[in-house]
């Protein structure tokens, strides 16, 4: 009774066991191999038997710094339960087994083998698009982050440039008016000087009216010192308005010596205030190249190290994965074993 259910069970063990580890292997033999394919040894189970172990590949190919596997720790169950289950199917298959059983057995295995190599192919590449498509959107993230900085300091470089401009739009109108100005006094001193010349011309009259009065002086003696006092008080008034119109000259002498100096000032405003713009501007220029050239070299350097870190877990993962495929030759040639003493028994 114990020998027919362990005959009933032992196909269904042997079918899990050696699934396990078929799957197992083929992870391993596939991250060793050079082009990431993987590899079909061990599933055509047509002509050669079970004891025969196979082999890893003689030229393996350690994984490069900057390479990432293609399967994770996840692919492979732990160590000490896939033992276990060796040792259970080492001691189910230890049994005698009919010949059609063991064929029907060995076939399972070769179908079941099969359909898992394909499915974890196609997981493999899956996951690996995956990776490459969120690397590239996290390069596209970083990329539109920096860019949209660079776009803001830009903008308020930018709106500074237009305050200047609009300052040197109003000191350029004020400028114009104060030409303005220059002008009308300009034009104001040419009238005053006129009017002097007009009053000179005056004078000259009043000089020759004098002389006129002096010849009719003999004639007129009762009435000389009336026409003196006339001409005295015509010259006073005549210099009055001489000394009025000069004084007034010098005012606007004075406005206009006043307004060049205010040009003068504002001028040399304009172009202190250019001179701080286009400093400022280059200082922030330097800095923001300076920043970004540190940021680059800060990100660059912890790249690196992020590589070197996942490159020492590979290397990890690459001799723990060497050892559990020696584990598992070394448990195929124990099954090899048990499989030939058991067929020496039942012959």
């Amino acid at each position: 009774m114990d020998e027919s259910q362990s005959s009933r069970t032992s196909p269904a063990r042997r079918l899990s066991m050696d699934s396990t580890t078929t799957s197992e292997f083929e992870v391993v033999s596939r991250e060793r191999s050079p082009s990431g394919s993987t590899v079909e040894g061990d599933v055509h189970l047509d002509n050669v038997s079970l004891t025969e172990a196979s082999s890893p590949n003689e030229s393996i190919n350690v994984p490069t710094l900057y390479s990432e596997s293609t399967h994770g720790d996840q692919d492979l169950p732990p160590l000490g339960e896939s033992i276990q289950m060796d040792m259970e199917a080492i001691n189910v298959m230890s049994l005698p087994q009919p010949s059609w059983r063991i064929n029907d057995d060995l076939l399972s295995l070769t179908t079941s083998a099969s359909q898992m190599s394909v499915a974890d192919s196609s997981e493999a590449r899956f996951n690996d698009d995956m990776r490459e498509t969120v690397g590239m959107l996290e390069q596209v993230f970083h990329q539109l982050a920096e860019i949209k900085g660079r776009n803001n300091l830009l903008e308020k470089t930018v709106e500074q440039a237009n305050e200047w401009r609009n300052r040197a739009d109003k000191l350029e109108e004020q400028n114009k008016i104060l030409q303005k100005s220059l002008r009308s006094s300009k034009n104001k001193v040419e009238q005053f000087t006129r009017e002097v010349e007009e009053l000179k011309h005056r004078e000259e009259k009043l000089s020759t009216s004098l002389r006129e009065v002096e010849d009719h002086q003999t004639q007129k003696s009762t009435s000389y010192w009336y026409c003196r006092a006339i001409a005295v008080c015509i010259v006073a008034v005549a210099v009055i308005l001489y000394m009025d119109c000069y004084a007034q000259l010098l005012k606007e002498q004075r406005s206009c010596q006043q307004l060049k100096e205010k040009l003068q000032l504002m001028n040399e405003l304009v172009d202190k205030l250019e001179a701080e713009h286009a400093a400022e501007y280059k200082r922030r220029l330097e800095e923001i190249s300076k920043q970004m050239a540190d940021d680059m070299s800060a990100s660059i350097s912890e790249a690196h190290k992020q590589r070197e870190l996942e490159h020492e877990r590979l290397l990890e993962a690459y001799r723990e994965k060497m050892i559990l495929h020696d584990d598992l030759s070394a448990l195929r040639k124990e099954k090899f074993h048990g499989k030939k003493k058991s067929s020496t028994w039942y012959r």
